[in-house]
């Protein structure tokens, strides 16, 4: 007997049991119960082929997962299912893709931005992870699950402190209703797609609704489900695999995913940290905000003073990662005592590529600072860092000005054009 004919030999015999047992008591355990939730969700998905807007038919097939958690009963009421497509933010100006179904911490639950019934910004420090959900398995729709995830998993708790034994991080399962791919090749797309990330990134679970589920497994066997535990391994120690030999696959969605929550964290937060979450250069995935203030973020170019124009103070992408290299193994410095001789718990460091002698390249006479203060953030490690006028100007720090860049690339298109053109 093959092993398919294997397996549908013990579902129809576990049908047949069940089917008996029903004549002499009405509740048989959760296994019978979710497996005619799984019959109802796969005909629920069938039904919706029907749909022909590709947008609608999605919308449709996440609710019909959304209305099964909501009605189930299997969640306790502090695990707050989202109702609506959402994203995440944190404070270092960072946040996440659409996402389809967020939990979140239901007695600390607030939301950043709410527009009517279309979108919520929730703080990531009150979440617990995420779901995307996607109708059938295919190369496109796992590449775009596992981006979707990794963009919520980049954000980072503000916390003081991590608890051992569970995960400080939240976690991302993919859910997907059917594949039409064998076991060897799911297996080897998804073990591909994860070695592009890195693991405190990935997926903590794919599940297929007719086909089984995917979990990461260490090379000594061990199953590992929670992201803090994922991310400190090496990525070559952790392979996807496939547990199909069964039809209970929504009973295990329902316990992976309860294990999931009970064993993830979320954090206090204050509003204050939201008032301004700073700028993020997505490439290097450092943030920095201006310490003076949103006011002191507007510019102006002395080539368009006349037309009253003004733009927004940005570091350069490349100066941005320069500054946090230089600073982050430097010592801390008494921004008072370097500043005013007076002694507090101000500390920062200072962006002194050339170890200069600091009261030159800090005050003018009388103390007058000539120096930008900025909080700079890579992944939740946050510095506060004194920039002397002196390096901003000699190493053209910030972004010139966009309308004079944009009239320059204007220019330099034209001369090409010219250059192309036949004489």
């Amino acid at each position: 007997m093959s092993n398919s004919n294997a397996l549908q030999f013990l579902v129809d015999k576990t049908e047949t049991v069940r089917t008996l047992k029903l004549k002499k008591t009405e509740f048989q355990g959760l296994g019978h119960e979710l497996s005619i939730s799984q019959k109802d969700l796969m005909n629920s998905y069938n039904r919706s082929k029907n749909i022909k807007h590709t947008r609608d038919l999605g919308t449709h097939r996440e609710e019909i997962l959304r209305k099964h958690l909501l009605n189930a009963g299997l969640l306790p009421p502090k695990f707050l299912i989202s109702e609506i497509s959402c994203r995440v933010a944190d404070t270092n100006g960072n946040y996440s893709r659409e996402l389809d179904i967020l939990f979140s911490n239901h007695e600390e639950r607030i939301l950043l931005m709410k527009r009517g019934n279309t979108l919520e910004v929730h703080p990531v420090e009150n979440t617990y992870g995420t779901i995307q959900i996607k109708s059938k398995v295919t190369q496109t729709e796992l590449e775009s699950a596992f981006e979707n995830i990794a963009s919520y998993k980049r954000l980072r708790k503000n916390r003081s402190e991590k608890e051992a034994n569970i995960s400080n991080e939240g976690f991302g399962i993919i859910f997907f209703y059917t594949t039409d791919l064998d076991n060897e090749k799911l297996t080897e797309s998804i073990n591909s797609l994860k070695n592009k990330y890195s693991l405190d990134l990935v997926p903590n679970a794919i599940f297929i609704l007719d086909h089984g589920h995917f979990i990461l497994q260490h090379k000594d066997s061990y199953n590992y489900f929670l992201t803090d535990h994922i991310s400190s391994c090496q990525n070559e120690e952790l392979t996807y695999f496939c547990n199909p030999n069964h039809d209970d696959h929504l009973f295990h969605f329902h316990s992976i995913l309860l294990y999931l929550l009970q064993n993830t964290r979320t954090f206090t937060f204050k509003l204050s940290d939201y008032y301004n979450i700073g700028n993020i250069d997505f490439n290097t995935n450092i943030s920095f905000k201006f310490m003076f203030g949103e006011h002191h973020e507007l510019m102006t170019c002395d080539k368009h003073k006349g037309d009253d124009y003004q733009y927004l103070k940005t570091i350069k992408s490349e100066n941005l990662e320069k500054i946090y290299n230089s600073v982050i193994n430097t010592q801390f410095y008494d921004e008072n005592f370097i500043l005013f001789n007076i002694h507090s718990d101000n500390l920062v460091k200072i962006y002194n590529p050339e170890k200069l002698e600091l009261d030159p390249i800090l005050k003018y006479d009388e103390n007058t600072m000539i120096y930008e203060k900025i909080i700079i953030n890579k992944l939740g490690n946050k510095i506060n860092v004194l920039l002397p006028c002196y390096y901003i100007l000699k190493e053209n720090l910030f972004e010139d000005c966009p309308r004079c860049q944009r009239n320059l690339t204007q220019k330099i298109n034209r001369q090409k054009t010219k250059l192309k053109s036949p004489s």
